[in-house]
């Protein structure tokens, strides 16, 4: 063998041996990336089941406390429409105390009762939609409502403008 192929080997023998010294300790090192990362993974999951535990928890809590704070409010009414009878004047909102309060109501037989449509008509809730004026006429989430046709009429099967689609030329 002459001196050229010597050193020719040689520098192949270097080069092939850095490259699997490289390669075989880039798996080593990923070996230990990856129990890294596993532990980090478990760690995190137990703060995240610890999270979840204490936000059932507060829901837990609040729920208690605002119950316990709607019982105190219809006990402050109770009390407010129980003593409104004896220390204020107007009947009509000692009347209105006690029915909202669910109290029993002491009528008197001198004055006549208010027909149950005025009372309702002046505490009614005030609504979050248009009601209908007809029960045919369809509602506020229906593709036809304020649609009318020439004649002024509600259509019956189809809005307006796709009648006016049916129209155009193709």
């Amino acid at each position: 063998m002459d001196q050229n192929t010597v050193w020719v080997i040689a520098i192949a023998a270097l080069i092939v041996g850095a490259l699997l010294g490289f390669l075989f300790g880039r798996n080593g090192s990923n070996g230990s990336r990856e129990a890294r990362l596993a532990e980090e993974l478990d760690r995190t999951q137990i703060e995240l089941a610890k999270y979840r535990d204490e936000v059932n928890e507060h829901f837990s809590v609040t729920a208690d406390l605002v119950n316990d704070l709607t019982n105190q409010y219809q006990k402050v009414h109770q009390h407010l429409a129980s003593s409104a009878s004896a220390l204020c004047r107007d009947e009509k909102l000692v009347e209105s105390l006690q029915r909202q309060a669910g109290i029993e109501q002491q009528s008197k037989p001198t004055e006549p009762q208010p027909a149950a449509s005025e009372t309702e008509s002046s505490y009614s809730m005030p609504l979050d939609y248009a009601p209908k004026r007809e029960a045919d006429e369809p509602g506020t989430l229906s593709d036809r409502f304020g649609l009318k046709n020439e004649g002024g009429e509600q259509p019956a099967d189809r809005p307006k403008f796709a009648e006016e689609d049916d129209k155009r030329p193709a």
